[in-house]
């Protein structure tokens, strides 16, 4: 009886582990996701600006897409730990 008990622990063990897997999964694929999307519309801004010849904009876009990068590097390792 002890050693079901036992199976029956280690198995519900790996269940609730693939679980925590998969809800990580899918959240640093929303994370992904969103900062892709943001990263396109910050280089369409940068593009945009340039052939508009508004130089203080694109630089504007720049930065902001520099610190968005930073951002998402700091929360993916921050999330992996």
């Amino acid at each position: 009886m002890i050693q079901e008990i036992e199976a029956n622990l280690d198995e519900l063990k790996h269940i609730v582990d693939e679980r925590k897997t998969k809800r990580e999964d899918r959240s640093d694929l929303f994370m992904t996701l969103l900062l892709t999307v943001l990263s396109c519309l910050q280089f369409q801004g940068i593009f945009q600006s340039i052939a508009n010849n508004n130089l203080s904009m694109s630089w504007i876009y720049t930065v902001t897409f520099s610190l968005t990068i930073t951002f998402m590097i700091y929360s993916l390792l921050r999330m992996k730990t």
